[in-house]
């Protein structure tokens, strides 16, 4: 009896998002979709990359969310930054030691839709992926038209 493969997370595919992004990617006429996927795991092995169960991502959002309020209104980016990357790659007690890249997806959605700092959110979607993506200033911009859109249809 063989063991029953889990499916690999892939937040380009499985979330709103992800899907967006790859979209918007998508019609630069010298990208190549592949070159998100690959940054965006450059870091992890996909042995690492696991769902949070919905009721551990409501609890980190609900621990999340304040934290990143205060330092949005405190203008502190660069612990919003660090907050961001400890959450993405599990190396904070609340994300048990593993990568959650599925939360930090939600993370962005929820800055996306609730806070225009576009340039903050440029930098955390860059951060997402590895900083090997050079996303163009106006991206978070279309990012949010395109998301919009989505909601409305």
């Amino acid at each position: 009896m063989s063991a029953e493969k889990k499916p690999v997370l892939n937040p380009l595919v499985d979330t709103i998002l992800g899907r967006l992004i790859c979209e918007i990617w998508a019609e630069k006429t010298e990208s190549n979709p592949q070159d998100l996927s690959v940054a965006l795991y450059s870091n992890f092995s996909t042995q690492d990359l696991k769902y949070t169960s919905r009721s551990e991502k409501e609890v980190m959002m609900n621990i999340l969310a304040p934290k990143f309020r205060k330092l949005i209104e405190a203008k502190n980016v660069k612990e919003i930054e660090y907050l961001f990357r400890q959450t993405l790659f599990g190396s904070s007690d609340l994300s048990k030691k593993i990568p959650r890249v599925d939360v930090c997806f939600e993370i962005l959605e929820w800055l996306l839709t609730g806070f225009d700092e576009d340039e903050l959110i440029l930098k955390l979607v860059s951060v997402t992926f590895n900083d090997k993506i050079s996303f163009e200033a106006n991206f978070i911009q279309k990012l949010r038209v395109k998301y919009l859109e989505y909601m409305q249809s």
